[in-house]
């Protein structure tokens, strides 16, 4: 639906904001599809929608199905990681074999902690959502029991009302991404702002299906390697791809990339085996450690008082060659749920690429922390 502005620090990062092409590049993606307001709708004649350029000239390509099922994950967590550090609770209720509703909810204290609470600890419904999935049509659909545009309603205020209807349908001949949506009151809405919206919502998830095609290893949620009861985000079957040396030089260098893709960041490097990036915007830290004898890397952030708000632990074992990560937020509960599986996932992919491409067998390779470490030892 519609957009207004995200209030910061908790919605998409103002690099996506300003340029998506450019950080879909330096996030390790191609070149995602353009959106035109104000179409003629297909499906609903005599209407308008928002449509999309063609699937086929997305490089890399796409599949609709790909397209469609990297959009019905998102929607079963619904969850930007700049909101996880507030997350309450994501509940999804299954109404039937193609159809489910999610409801995400933002933790009152800690909004009130960071600013954008009502004061009195009041939890906030951030999305609440009724999911209908069409396969034979190559569509969903979804109602929004809270607004977007006002990032939902405060808790005691939801209601399970019937608010904009949206249906997201992919066409063939040539096959392109039309979306229809309607208002409780019987308006369409197409115009320039819910284009932008709805261009926000569907880089990342085209983004995710170029990646879920290449991928060759699977991130996915298991017992930890060492410790004994909690959870990891676990990548096995390292080996058949890629060289120890070689994938956690790369690992090192996505977690840098990432950083390096904020815009106006401020990034040190004190020591071998670390570097730290500051983000203007918010003042927050991101520091990152790393110790390729032992296959460690913590990236912890911290705000401009030093507190803690959280760190992400990677582990890199080297017989068998498995990755593994889990989060620790600022309470010291550790966690690894499907937002950081999907980020392990990803890096895991583009690091095997990067080891294994051209330049690298030849020689010639891009200027690494963890090679000058590697050079220092």
């Amino acid at each position: 639906c519609a957009q207004a502005p995200w209030p910061r620090p908790f919605g998409p990062s103002r690099a996506w904001i300003e340029n998506p092409r450019a950080y879909v590049a330096a996030m390790g993606g191609g070149n995602s599809i353009e959106l035109f307001a104000n179409a003629k709708s297909i499906t609903v004649p005599g209407k308008r929608c928002v449509m999309s350029t063609a699937l086929e000239d997305v490089t890399p390509p796409v599949t609709p199905r790909s397209v469609l099922d990297a959009l019905v994950d998102w929607w079963k967590r619904p969850v930007e990681w700049e909101t996880e550090r507030v997350l309450k609770s994501v509940a999804v209720t299954h109404n039937g074999p193609h159809e489910f509703t999610v409801k995400v909810v933002h933790d009152g204290e800690k909004l009130d902690e960071h600013g954008f609470g009502r004061g009195d600890g009041t939890d906030r419904v951030r999305r609440w959502k009724r999911v209908k999935v069409d396969e034979d049509k190559n569509s969903i659909m979804w109602v929004d029991h809270v607004p977007e545009p006002t990032m939902g309603a405060w808790i005691d205020e939801a209601t399970e009302a019937i608010g904009e209807c949206l249906t997201l349908t992919i066409l063939n001949d040539p096959q392109r991404v039309e979306i229809v949506a309607v208002t409780p009151e019987g308006d369409y809405l197409s115009d320039e702002r819910f284009k932008a919206g709805m261009q926000d919502l569907l880089n990342p998830i085209i983004q995710e299906a170029q990646q879920r095609l290449h991928d060759v290893v699977t991130a996915v949620i298991g017992p930890a390697l060492r410790h004994r009861g909690a959870q990891s985000v676990v990548v096995n079957s390292l080996d058949r791809h890629v060289y120890y040396d070689a994938f956690f030089e790369q690992y090192v260098a996505a977690q840098r990339d990432r950083l390096e893709s904020i815009p106006n960041v401020i990034l040190h490097e004190p020591k071998a085996g670390e570097f730290f990036a500051i983000n203007p915007e918010n003042s927050v830290a991101h520091i990152v450690k790393f110790d390729l004898s032992s296959g460690e890397i913590t990236v912890r952030s911290e705000d401009e008082q030093r507190n803690d708000l959280g760190t992400t632990h990677y582990r890199v074992h080297s017989s068998p060659l498995v990755l593994e990560a889990w989060h620790v937020d600022h309470l010291g509960t550790r966690k690894a749920g499907p937002h950081l599986a999907r980020v392990v996932q990803r890096d895991a992919n583009q690091s095997i690429k990067k080891s294994n491409s051209w330049l690298r067998l030849i020689g010639l390779r891009r200027p690494c922390c963890a090679m000058r470490t590697l050079a220092a030892q």
